[in-house]
Parts: C-alpha cells; sequence; structure tokens
C-alpha cells in the first residue's frame, strides 16, 4: 500500500466514523428532527417546517435521511475494501 493509499485510507475510515455516529445518534429515540428553513440574504430569518410537514411528513423526511446516511455508509465500506 502506498502512503497516498494510506493517507486516503485514514481519510475514508474517519468519515465512516463520523457518519457512523451520525446514525447512531439519528436513531435515538430521544432525538426528533426539526426542518428550518433559513434565508440567504437576511440573517435572522428562519421558519420551523414541522408544523407544516406534520408528524407523517417528518417521519418521512427522517427515513430518507436515514437511508442516505446508511447508503454512505455502505458506499465508504466498499471503498476502504477496494483498497
Amino acid at each position: 500500500m502506498t502512503e497516498q493509499d494510506l493517507e486516503k485510507a485514514i481519510k475514508l475510515k474517519e468519515d465512516l466514523d463520523y457518519d457512523r455516529h451520525l446514525l447512531k445518534f439519528a436513531l435515538n429515540p430521544s432525538v426528533e428532527l426539526n426542518v428550518i428553513l433559513c434565508s440567504r440574504e437576511r440573517n435572522g430569518d428562519t421558519f420551523i417546517a414541522n408544523r407544516v410537514l406534520g408528524d407523517e411528513g417528518i417521519k418521512e423526511i427522517k427515513g430518507k435521511i436515514l437511508a442516505i446516511i446508511k447508503d454512505k455508509i455502505h458506499n465508504l465500506e466498499s471503498q476502504i475494501e477496494n483498497l
């Protein structure tokens, strides 16, 4: 393994550890998802959209986020295996 491969493996492992920690955190029953819309043009303008989305909307979005994190973890694991 070259030095460049080793550096890449270390970076991938750091990313993998972060994403695993994020997934564990997101799966904690006491963690809730808040959808916040923020204006780029004016500081301080924010809107919490949870009430508009409702429980089912938030549940659907959280499911999609979890799926994205799991896919990213799988991809990182595959990249590490291929080194």
